[in-house]
């Protein structure tokens, strides 16, 4: 059996920003979801996979280059973000929603966020 892979880098860019920095963990998930249809001529099962880059990260409004006011635009103008990561030399490239990241804490903490942002199309591997 091989060894496991282990995370060594992570880059990951959106809009061709590295934010890297802002993020504790980065993973595009898989979703899968089966319909099956039944009719007088048999079952047809239809299988939808879905896909999403789930971040979690810490809250930096108003700094120069900032992923939480990235993410609040893009959702607001309902644009998409072009998302490139880059996990030990193996590039994924794909166009992702903008989504509302959520704002505040616990006393004391540090302001963190998780959110999963939907893949829109196709995900490429390089």
């Amino acid at each position: 059996m091989p060894a496991p892979v282990l995370i060594s880098t992570l880059t990951l860019s959106l809009e061709a920003v590295d934010y890297e920095c802002q993020l504790s963990n980065a993973r595009l998930e898989t979703s899968n979801s089966e319909t099956q249809v039944r009719t007088f001529c048999g079952t047809y099962t239809a299988n939808q996979e879905t896909y999403a880059l789930a971040i979690e990260g810490y809250q930096d409004f108003g700094e120069v280059d900032s992923l939480y006011d990235l993410l609040w635009t893009a959702s607001t103008s309902g644009s998409t973000l072009t998302a490139v990561m880059d996990i030990n030399g193996v590039t994924f490239t794909c166009e992702v929603a903008g989504r509302k990241p959520p704002a505040g804490g616990a006393a004391g903490d540090p302001l963190s966020f998780s959110l999963s942002l939907p893949v829109e199309g196709t995900i490429t591997k390089v």
